[in-house]
């Protein structure tokens, strides 16, 4: 597994992407933390309110 994580700051804007690719069949480990961060991420979206 990879993970990139660029960004790009342009006229005052600042932009942040993260990718995770696999290559090959990824271990039972690796598996199990990509679905334990994407859970995670998925909480905060929804948490997310705004003020």
């Amino acid at each position: 597994m990879f993970l990139f994580d660029l960004g790009v700051v342009y006229e005052h804007y600042c932009s942040d992407m993260t990718r995770t690719v696999k290559f090959g069949n990824p271990s039972e480990d690796a598996q199990n933390i990509y679905k334990t961060v994407l859970k995670a991420e998925q909480s905060a979206i929804e948490a997310i309110k705004p003020e």
